[in-house]
């Protein structure tokens, strides 16, 4: 399988290893290959053509939603560390599903989709919990905090103006200037609505946060999926 691949593309599977500690104590190396999405759907498509019509659509469909899941996130919270450490923990959860795919002797079910949004969310979590202030504050001088990412939309009230969003971004120690690219960003998504030249009105679906919602309430991205 492996020539075909090096013929085309003119780079081999990358070797690696993992250390598994064993029951009875010690530790032992086991050789495994680390491949990237294009070589895991390479692999993928060495079975049957209908299978692997439906795979890939699968897989590709499941990727789809949860990078659009984070990109709304991102844009919701002005999240500029967020937005970078997602990246790779879609990598991560694409073969995580890769992974229980073939595990489950090739068979998809709705279960493994469940498990790799809940395994996204939790890596981004932890890595926003423990690290996420240290980068900021490396990337950006500011104070830091204990807090995950927020969604900026939802310190606003229902109707708000450029000078509430302003306050909001200033209060989270964000600039001022990208007030008006995140309210554009906003309504492109369709997050808020336009009513007057300075005003907006949340969509229906996020009008029910409020200024006073709690930390533990801050993480509002399906964390608990």
């Amino acid at each position: 399988m492996e020539p075909a691949w090096q013929k085309v593309s003119s780079s081999k599977f990358r070797l690696s290893s993992r250390k598994i500690i064993q029951p009875n104590g010690g530790v032992r190396e086991y050789p495994c290959y680390e491949l990237t999405k294009t070589e895991t759907l390479y692999i993928a498509t060495k079975f049957k053509d209908d299978m692997r019509a439906k795979l890939v659509l699968r897989w590709e469909e499941l990727a789809r939603k949860l990078k659009d899941e984070c990109a709304d996130f991102a844009r919701l919270s002005q999240d500029r560390v967020f937005d970078n450490l997602s990246h790779r923990a879609l990598v991560i959860a694409f073969r995580k599903a890769c992974m229980l795919y073939a595990a489950n002797g090739m068979k998809w079910e709705k279960s493994i989709e469940t498990f790799c949004r809940w395994s996204l969310y939790y890596d981004l979590y932890i890595k926003m919990t423990i690290f996420g202030d240290l980068i900021r504050h490396a990337d950006d001088d500011i104070p830091t905090s204990k807090r995950g990412p927020q969604s900026l939309l939802a310190l606003l009230p229902a109707e708000f103006t450029v000078e509430d969003a302003r306050r909001v971004r200033l209060q989270q120690g964000m600039d001022a200037e990208h007030t008006l690219t995140m309210i554009r960003n906003w309504k492109s998504r369709h997050f808020v609505y336009q009513i007057s030249d300075i005003s907006f009105r949340k969509d229906i679906k996020h009008s029910w946060q409020s200024q006073a919602a709690k930390p533990s309430e801050r993480l509002n991205i399906k964390w608990n999926q």
